[in-house]
């Protein structure tokens, strides 16, 4: 018979308990964890320049050939793309009520109708509050 005061867990918690347990790190040399390091970085600088070189092709596209109803709503998507990657809290607050005037206009012009201002003022909330908290100091 079991004891009744204890209480089982997963069979390896002594083992996540251990501190590093696991961390590839500790095997690689710190030449090749900073040559990881770069690399990775490098990817991730590159994939920004063509998220935003692809914007930029799409804004010119609608704005050559598309109508004025297109065009506002790409430049309100570019505005929810610039919140999204704000450099500093005040950028940030900036762009979050510039976009917010925006999609209001849209609203009380008639661009847009209810449904469309709830889904786009729940995609500009989305975006300040993941680029708020990621801007946030951490405190814990």
């Amino acid at each position: 018979m079991s004891n009744p005061e204890q209480v089982y867990t997963a069979r390896n918690r002594d083992r996540a308990n251990a501190g590093n347990y696991g961390a590839a790190a500790k095997y690689l040399s710190p030449t090749t964890e900073r040559t990881i390091e770069k690399r990775l970085q490098e990817s991730l600088r590159k994939a920004k320049a063509l998220r935003v070189a692809n914007r930029l092709a799409q804004d010119m596209r609608v704005r050559t050939s598309g109508n004025p109803t297109e065009c506002g709503l790409a430049r309100i998507a570019f505005q929810l793309h610039a919140i999204r990657e704000a450099e500093n809290f005040d950028a940030l607050l900036y762009r979050d009520r510039f976009a917010d005037g925006m999609i209001t206009a849209a609203l009380v012009f008639g661009v847009i109708r209810y449904p469309a201002y709830d889904r786009l003022t729940g995609l500009r909330h989305n975006a300040f509050t993941h680029r708020n908290r990621e801007l946030q100091p951490c405190t814990f």
